[in-house]
């Protein structure tokens, strides 16, 4: 048995590929500045905040780290829309 696979179709589509892999290194970029600086901030108010700070972060990083990612899209994305928001799939 043998295989044979095609993929000059995709030749045409190079330039797309190339933007959907700049778009995806930028993306990876930002988000990783956001969350080292969210993070950074969260363990200062944890360490050296008062004691109602200190909880408030701990509890918003236990719902952080307690809920899928998927279930958090949604609640971004529905909740944003319900604020007059409306974000494009």
């Amino acid at each position: 048995m043998s295989y044979k696979f095609d993929f000059e179709f995709l030749a045409d589509r190079w330039p797309d590929f190339v933007a959907g892999a700049w778009l995806t290194i930028q993306l990876t970029v930002l988000s990783i500045a956001f969350g080292f600086v969210l993070g950074t901030i969260c363990a200062l108010a944890r360490a050296y905040g008062g004691p109602l700070l200190s909880r408030l972060t701990g509890v918003y990083v236990e719902t952080i780290r307690n809920t899928p990612l998927l279930i958090q899209i949604f609640i971004v994305y529905f909740g944003l829309s319900s604020l007059g928001l409306k974000l494009s799939a």
